[in-house]
């Protein structure tokens, strides 16, 4: 390899460790952000089921107050069946008959009621404990960031000057090619194989490859414009 490409080969591995420090703080605080953002989640999912409860059991004191109203008027009715003070007779039969229908549609009602209220009920318990659960773990990634933050920064201020210092003595063109290569988010270095660019994996010329193999000449990939690595 040619003595500026194994330059341009040097910065990109100081480039790489970078690289790796850079994925480990955005890995960290991506890990910190899922949290929070599972969290808030579980935490309005928690908030519609308590809306939730609060609206049956609104329905639930509705229902029994209806099935109070209908059973004392009923009984009203029944007692002046009983005592012979009805002022008709036929009507507060009727009365009575209503009521009883009228409280067990109620009852049906309320028992679909208290279903549901239990239902959400154990929902809501289920939830809570996996916001508790997810409220730990943000703690605990959170606390993991924390901590790893002020070393991680000295390494990465470390790594940052290793990098910029490798550019130093390389052709202005290498480095224009470098970081235009960098800008695409590619791989900077392909090797060569079986006569073909593990970049594109286009045939290389064999008199290219002769003056790479040779190190008389900076290997760059005519169809993909990496630079040519090891030749295998």
């Amino acid at each position: 390899m040619h003595e500026d490409l194994l330059k341009v080969y040097a910065l990109w591995g100081k480039e790489q460790a970078r690289d790796v420090l850079l994925a480990e703080w955005s890995g960290l605080n991506g890990e910190v952000k899922r949290l929070k953002e599972a969290l808030a989640t579980k935490t309005a999912e928690i908030q519609e089921l308590l809306e939730q409860t609060e609206s049956l059991t609104t329905q639930e004191r509705e229902a029994n107050r209806k099935i109070e109203r209908y059973t004392k008027r009923g009984q009203k009715a029944q007692k002046a069946i009983d005592t012979g003070t009805a002022t008709d007779f036929g009507m507060a039969l009727e009365q009575v008959s209503a009521c009883t229908k009228l409280i067990d549609e109620v009852e049906t009602e309320l028992l679909q009621t208290m279903d549901e209220l239990e239902n959400t009920a154990e929902i809501t318990a289920s939830k809570r404990q996996a916001e508790a659960q997810l409220s730990a773990q943000l703690e605990h990634a959170t606390g993991a960031r924390d901590e790893r933050k002020p070393s991680l920064k000295v390494e990465f201020d470390a790594a940052t000057a290793e990098r910029d210092g490798g550019r130093e003595g390389i052709w202005r063109d290498l480095l224009t090619r470098y970081d235009r290569l960098r800008a695409k988010k590619v791989m900077v270095f392909a090797d060569i194989v079986s006569g073909q660019c593990t970049g594109c994996y286009i045939t290389v010329p064999s008199e290219q490859v002769s003056a790479h193999r040779r190190a008389v000449e900076v290997g760059v990939c005519r169809s993909c414009g990496r630079f040519l690595g090891e030749v295998s």
